[in-house]
Formats: C-alpha cells, structure tokens, sequence
C-alpha cells in the first residue's frame, strides 16, 4: 500500500528506517497477539451488513508498512482508510515528537494526503477510563483526524462477544438461523476469527472473509 520512496521523500531516511522496524517488530509479534484479532473479528462482522446489504467495497489491511499498521480498513466505496492503533496496556499517553503516537498519527495522515485519501485515525484501548483520559488529552494538531475507542480485552471470543452488545448483534446478522443460540453465535464468530487469523492480512477484503466463512461453515453461515 505504501512504499520505502514515499515515505523517504515525505519524512526522510529516519522516519522510513523506523516504520520498516515498527513493521517487522509487529510482524513477528502479530501471530500471539489475541486482542488484535479479537478485534478486527469484530470490526468485520460490524462491516458485514454493508458488504451483504449495500455492496460496500472494503478491505482489511494488518501490519504493512506505516505509520499506524495494527488494523487498516480501507472502504473503496467511499475512498477512505481507518487506522487502527492498538493497545492492551494502562501506561500509555499521546507523547509528543518523533515515534510518539500522536507523530504516528500526524504523519500517517499527511501520508495519506499525498495520496489523495480521506482517513481517520482510531487509537483502541482496553481500559474505559483510560478511553476517557486521552479523548480529554488529545493533542489539537490531530483531534480533527483522531479518536479513541474502547474495545474489552477478555480471555475468550465467547467473553467478548457478551461484553460487546453490537457485537453480538452483528453475529446475530451473520448466523443462518432465524434466532441462534448463544452456541450458534460463538461457532460463527470462531470461523470469522479463524479465516482472518489464518491469512497472511496483507489484502483481504470483508466479502472473501465471508465467503471463506460460509464454504468452511455453510450450515450456520448465511449466504
């Protein structure tokens, strides 16, 4: 999506050589990382009525090279990316200056700029108050582009799914049967979780997600 001589030409050497570490220090760690798939499961399952309903283009994007690289949604209908930062820890602020979140997000932006696309930037915390201090905190060089949200760290997907009503809700949508029962929802939201866990992340759109889901599961995946 991007490439070493755009970043090198807007932000120079040193900014290229720590996205390209930021990056194979996220690759190799992305394989344990259970928060963040938790995550983009359920960001593709609250994107599914669009893909089925209205033919929404959109695609999941996970550790390229850039600035904000946890989870990228590019929605092709409207020619424009989510980024999602994401992080499981209470010891975590805005910072200010070079590898700061609140650099990354600036630079993640004006990259996107330069190629013409709209895009938010969305820093995911798993602690609500926390959530509340950095929305209160945000820096105001980046709040028109900028926002933090909250998403549970459980240690299961059946735990998140019940701490999450929309959630559940957009599981609900996706089961083949008219009113599933919680093991129904739990089956579906694995076969999410398994197709986007188990695919290299670099380029998979929301309807080859679902379409993987349905061949792997068709009698509890609606079609």
């Amino acid at each position: 999506m991007y490439s070493d001589e755009q970043i090198r030409q807007l932000f120079g050497d040193e900014s290229l050589t720590y996205v390209k570490n930021k990056h194979r220090g996220g690759a190799s760690n992305e394989k344990g990382n259970t928060y963040e798939n938790f995550y983009a499961t359920y960001k593709i399952a609250l994107l599914s009525a669009a893909v089925i309903e209205k033919q929404a283009d959109i695609t999941f994007y996970s550790q390229i090279l850039s600035f904000v690289d946890d989870l990228i949604i590019f929605n092709g209908t409207k020619d424009s990316l989510q980024h999602n930062q994401l992080k499981n820890s209470s010891n975590i602020s805005w910072g200010s200056g070079f590898k700061s979140i609140s650099d990354d997000f600036k630079k993640q932006t004006v990259l996107n700029q330069s190629r013409g696309k709209d895009s938010e930037m969305v820093l995911v915390v798993s602690d609500r108050q926390l959530q509340q201090r950095l929305t209160a905190s945000c820096p105001a060089d980046i709040q028109a582009f900028s926002k933090v949200a909250y998403f549970p760290h459980k240690a299961t997907l059946t735990q998140v799914i019940d701490a999450v009503p929309k959630f559940a809700k957009a599981i609900r949508y996706l089961c083949a049967f008219e009113d599933p029962a919680p093991d129904k929802i739990e089956c579906v939201a694995k076969v999410l979780l398994g197709v986007w866990a188990a695919d290299t992340k670099a380029n998979l759109s929301v309807m080859d997600i679902l379409t993987k889901a349905q061949d792997s599961s068709p009698s509890f995946i609606r079609s």
